[in-house]
């Protein structure tokens, strides 16, 4: 809701997401009329906060409820009171509607809890490992193997790694 609130005001706004976060960044109309652009990125604060002043984007979004608010609504950090007054500002830009109705006004979108599985520090590495593996294997063979970066190019997302 809120990207669509701020990309209205500032067409062609870039946002960063976490990897973790619905593909709805990408996909949704609203959003591509107003031609925002995204990029998807690593979980994490430091690398969320670190993506959106590198690429001086308006906002940063994780899936754990931290937004990162650029100039001229925030100076780039992770700040809830900003982030609430960016809120109402957006129900103020919205008189005639609630926050219920601008959320039912979302394309409908699944997600998943995070899971994190128990794994001993000195073994998470090789599991990774193991993983990656298993799916470079299953390239080579010609299997189809889904990525973010496959998704973002299918919706016609710019991919920067």
């Amino acid at each position: 809701m809120l990207a669509r609130d701020l990309s209205r005001g500032r067409p062609n706004a870039t946002f960063v997401v976490d990897v973790k976060s619905t593909g709805l960044f990408a996909t949704d109309p609203e959003l591509r009329a107003n031609g925002v652009k995204v990029d998807f990125w690593k979980t994490g604060h430091s690398h969320i906060k670190r993506r959106v002043t590198d690429l001086k984007a308006l906002a940063g979004f994780e899936k754990s409820g931290h937004f990162f608010l650029s100039s001229p609504i925030g100076r780039g950090y992770d700040d809830g009171f900003v982030t609430a007054i960016a809120i109402l500002d957006m129900l103020d830009r919205n008189p005639q509607k609630s926050m219920a109705d601008l959320c039912r006004d979302l394309p409908r979108t699944w997600g998943s809890p995070t899971m994190s599985p128990q794994c001993a520090d000195e073994v998470k590495y090789n599991v990774v490992d193991a993983v990656v593996k298993h799916f470079e294997a299953a390239r080579q063979k010609g299997e189809k193997v889904a990525t973010a970066r496959a998704t973002l190019i299918e919706t016609g997302q710019a991919v920067k790694a």
